[in-house]
């Protein structure tokens, strides 16, 4: 086979090469995504239990984690906010995590969450 037939043999294939790295580029997005829902919803649960315990400051730290990361994970739809679980190490979650939601919790037991970097809150 000539350079030329080559070339157009590399055109031809390209879409169906392309195609499969676009899906596992997607499939690693999913991935990421809910792996970043998991974590957010583990420093919950510390951000809670500590509340509970009265260790303002651990709570707080956890906190401040759980937002940031809804926050990187772009929590902005009902369908983004869902928690697949009802409840994480004994913890119950709510059914919709979401970064004012976690802060707002936080409040109820007397924890302030220090600004972060996005939105000042």
């Amino acid at each position: 086979m000539g350079e030329a037939e080559k070339a157009k043999q590399l055109v031809l294939e390209f879409p169906e090469k392309h195609q499969v790295g676009m899906q596992v580029i997607i499939e690693t997005m999913k991935l990421l995504d809910e792996t970043l829902k998991e974590l957010a919803a583990i420093y919950y649960v510390l951000a809670m239990q500590y509340a509970q315990l009265g260790q303002k400051d651990l709570s707080a730290d956890y906190g401040r984690r759980c937002v940031e990361t809804l926050r990187a994970h772009g929590d902005r739809t009902l369908k983004d906010c869902a928690t697949n679980q009802i409840e994480l190490f004994g913890v119950p979650l709510p059914e919709f995590l979401h970064d004012e939601l976690v802060i707002t919790m936080l409040s109820a037991h007397g924890v302030t969450i220090a600004q972060t970097k996005e939105g000042g809150k």
